[in-house]
């Protein structure tokens, strides 16, 4: 089983209600937040939770937003911050490094967390 397939497994039993999208990604919902897992098998060993926000969503101004985005990628491990303008979104990012066995259950529980606990920051 690929790590893809491993994650979804875990999104499911948990209650994520996660859909495919193609074959290096998958969406998923927690806490009202849409979350995008991509992992692909030509860098297995590198897996990717991207949250996203509408920045029309946040009653502040761009660079009050980019002060956070530098807050957040100043004090927090593992997750990355940034706006995409093309899209007009703001992304946390939580990325990893896996090893040759990595524990897919005990990742993602510990990746969600970061990303919704980081979430709350953006929201203050």
């Amino acid at each position: 089983m690929n790590i893809l397939n491993e994650s979804f497994d875990y999104l499911t039993n948990n209650g994520y209600n996660p859909n495919y999208l193609g074959d290096s990604a998958v969406r998923f919902s927690v806490s009202g937040i849409t979350c995008l897992l991509f992992w692909d098998v030509s860098d297995s060993n590198f897996l990717k939770i991207d949250a996203r926000y509408e920045i029309s969503q946040f009653n502040t101004t761009t660079e009050a937003l980019l002060r956070k985005c530098n807050k957040i990628n100043k004090e927090r491990k593992v997750i990355k911050a940034h706006i995409d303008y093309d899209e007009n979104v703001l992304i946390l990012s939580a990325e990893v490094l896996l090893d040759l066995t990595p524990e897919i259950e005990s990742l993602l529980h510990r990746l969600i967390s970061m990303i919704t606990g980081t979430s709350l920051i953006l929201m203050m």
